[in-house]
C-alpha cells in the first residue's frame, strides 16, 4: 500500500477510536473529504478494510450506523446512467 495512504489510515483509525456515536458520521464524511482533497483514491478492497476495522470495537447499533454510511457512500460512488 502507498505509504501516504497507510499513514492516513493509521491516523484515521486512531482518531476514530475517540469519536462519540453522534460524531461518527461527520467524522467519516470529513475523512473522506480530506482524503479526496489530498488526491488519495482508495480501491474497493481498501475501503472495505477501513470499514471492517472501524466496526470492530463498536456496539452492534453503532456497527449498523457505520454500515449504513458505508452503503450510502458506495451507492453514491456508482456511475449514474
Amino acid at each position: 500500500m502507498d505509504p501516504q495512504k497507510l499513514a492516513f489510515l493509521t491516523t484515521l483509525m486512531n482518531d476514530a477510536r475517540g469519536q462519540s456515536r453522534d460524531s461518527l458520521l461527520p467524522f467519516i464524511m470529513a475523512a473522506a473529504s480530506r482524503a479526496s482533497s489530498e488526491g488519495m483514491n482508495f480501491t474497493d478492497e481498501e475501503t472495505d478494510m477501513i470499514y471492517r476495522e472501524m466496526k470492530k470495537n463498536l456496539k452492534p447499533e453503532d456497527q449498523a450506523r457505520v454500515e449504513m454510511v458505508y452503503q450510502m457512500m458506495r451507492s453514491n460512488k456508482k456511475p449514474k446512467s
